[in-house]
């Protein structure tokens, strides 16, 4: 990502700007505001290169404005398991389907059917079964 430093000449100087930096100026300066709306936003631990410790993790909320933990309590290993298995749990009990939207009524019926020479079968099974 780039970002001019002097505004009225757009051939100026050019700043390159990190993955990690980018996300901070778009996470919102304090918890009053919301940070910028990114829907499909992975949720995000950034860590230290020298120390190898979590700094940061930059998140998103249920309406998906992003926002930022910087806690140092929270940014222990545990609490970083806990808060990604957290996510992952409350995400699948959103995302997962009732049986009654994703499939029809009668795709599931396990009632009889005639079968054209005479013999009644089970829907979905290869059991055919006399009619005497």
């Amino acid at each position: 990502m780039i970002k001019l430093n002097d505004k009225t000449d757009p051939l100026g100087d050019i700043e390159s700007l990190s993955f990690y930096r980018l996300m901070q100026l778009l996470c919102p300066p304090n918890d009053q505001f919301h940070g910028c709306e990114l829907k499909n936003f992975v949720d995000t631990c950034f860590f230290d290169s020298k120390s190898g410790k979590a700094v940061e993790i930059i998140a998103t909320n249920k309406e998906g404005f992003l926002y930022s933990i910087k806690n140092e309590k929270r940014l222990k290993f545990l609490a970083i398991q806990t808060f990604f298995t957290d996510k992952v749990r409350e995400r699948r009990k959103v995302a997962t389907p009732r049986k009654a939207e994703f499939f029809d009524e009668d795709m599931f019926d396990r009632q009889t059917t005639t079968h054209p020479q005479g013999r009644r079968t089970t829907f979905g099974s290869d059991f055919n079964f006399s009619n005497i």
